[in-house]
């Protein structure tokens, strides 16, 4: 994932914490250490290499790490992501 501006995008949302003393400032589920990026990078794995539905990839996301706070806060950080993306493809 690029890393264009990453902690100010990331900022806005009300699910992530950015923080230099908590895993140097990378942006995580607010009151865990679990990266936004990792999950999002899990999410587009197990929907596309692993042909998972939305509900299967999410299932298995916050079975696999369950210090994720609940399947609200990763679908936020996953629509944040997506608007980051539109941000990023040129006009």
């Amino acid at each position: 994932m690029e890393d264009i501006d990453r902690n100010g995008f990331w900022g806005g949302c009300p699910v992530v914490s950015v923080d230099p003393e908590i895993m140097h400032g990378e942006p995580v589920f607010a009151g865990t250490r679990m990266p936004v990026e990792d999950a999002v990078e899990y999410y587009y794995y197990y929907r596309g290499e692993m042909g998972m539905s939305d509900e299967q990839a999410v299932g298995e996301i916050l079975e696999q790490y369950q210090t994720i706070p609940s399947a609200e806060s990763l679908r936020a950080v996953l629509s944040y992501e997506s608007a980051r993306q539109k941000q990023l493809q040129p006009s």
